[in-house]
Order: structure tokens, then C-alpha cells, then sequence
């Protein structure tokens, strides 16, 4: 990571070192790394490639994460299957499970997945200028229209006539 990028990331303003549960969800819904030098919430941990990966559901979200995936996710076919029955605790649990293994393992660059949960990858995709935890959940709460990319691809900013937030565009 060169020093343009350290100062970048440090410019953003990035003075907390946890994420609240809700700004976790957001970035992984959207598949967008965590702030550098910024911590997961309880039970949430970091992929190979810097993206906060969710517990395995328990409680009453294990029940909604069952019924969304079971009536999202699945074909009729499926659904009658005893194997997916919301009521096989033991399937469910495996599911989950693998699911969770297979995020933490996600890794969307080239070779060898890097080390330290791609800390210098985190910290240039954050330093590109007002890339602020608060502008890009903003800018995800206002569509993510065009998912952001690292700060090292060229982008034109322009003012939202509705909104008073820059939106990305490749050149």
C-alpha cells in the first residue's frame, strides 16, 4: 500500500474501530469490504477477501433465515423434499454452516487470496476521496445504482440533483 492510499483512508475519517450490526449487514449485503483498521460485531468475523461475514443464524433468525431461503431460494420440487424441511434441524444446521465456511473462504481477486484478511485491499478500496462510512451507506441505502469499485479505477463525481451526494461512474 503506498502512502497516498494510508493518508486516504485515514482522511476518510475512520475513528471507531467497531461496526455497529447494522452497518455490518449493509456492507455484506452489498459485498463491500469493512473500513480498515475497523472491527467486526460480536459474532460477525472477516472474509479472506475483508468482507464481514455473518454468525450462523440462531433463535428467530435462524426461523426467518429457513423460511426466506426456503420459499426464496428453493423449487417446488425442493420444497417437498423431506431433506428441506424447515423442521429438519439437523439439514438446516449444515446448511448454515457450509454457507458460512464457503463466505468466509469468498475471495473475488486474482491468485493467491492475500493475508490479514486483505487489509491493504480494504484500505485502498476506502481511500478514495469522501469515502466515508457514512456516504457509503448512504450511497447503498440510496440504491447502490452502480457498486463502487477500488479507488484506483478513475471515477467522475457528479452532484445528485436530488441528493446532495456524489455518485460514481466509470470512465
Amino acid at each position: 500500500m503506498d502512502h497516498q492510499e494510508q493518508e486516504g483512508a485515514a482522511a476518510n475519517g475512520f475513528g471507531r474501530c467497531w461496526l455497529q450490526v447494522a452497518e455490518a449487514r449493509a456492507l455484506w449485503n452489498v459485498h463491500y469490504p469493512i473500513p480498515p483498521d475497523m472491527r467486526c460485531p460480536g459474532g460477525w468475523v472477516l472474509s479472506r477477501g475483508g468482507l464481514p461475514v455473518p454468525p450462523v443464524p440462531t433463535r428467530s433468525a435462524r426461523a426467518v433465515a429457513i423460511y426466506d431461503h426456503f420459499w426464496g431460494q428453493l423449487t417446488p420440487e425442493e420444497r417437498n423434499d423431506p431433506r428441506w424441511s424447515p423442521d429438519n434441524n439437523h439439514a438446516w444446521t449444515a446448511f448454515f454452516e457450509g454457507e458460512r465456511e464457503d463466505r468466509l473462504a469468498a475471495y473475488d481477486g486474482s491468485g493467491d487470496p492475500p493475508a490479514n484478511n486483505n487489509a491493504s485491499g480494504r484500505r485502498r478500496w476506502w481511500s478514495a476521496p469522501g469515502r466515508t462510512l457514512a456516504w457509503v451507506l448512504s450511497y447503498i441505502a440510496d440504491g447502490n445504482d452502480l457498486p463502487l469499485q477500488m479507488s484506483s479505477i478513475r471515477l467522475l463525481w457528479r452532484l445528485s440533483p436530488t441528493k446532495n451526494i456524489p455518485i460514481h461512474h466509470k470512465s
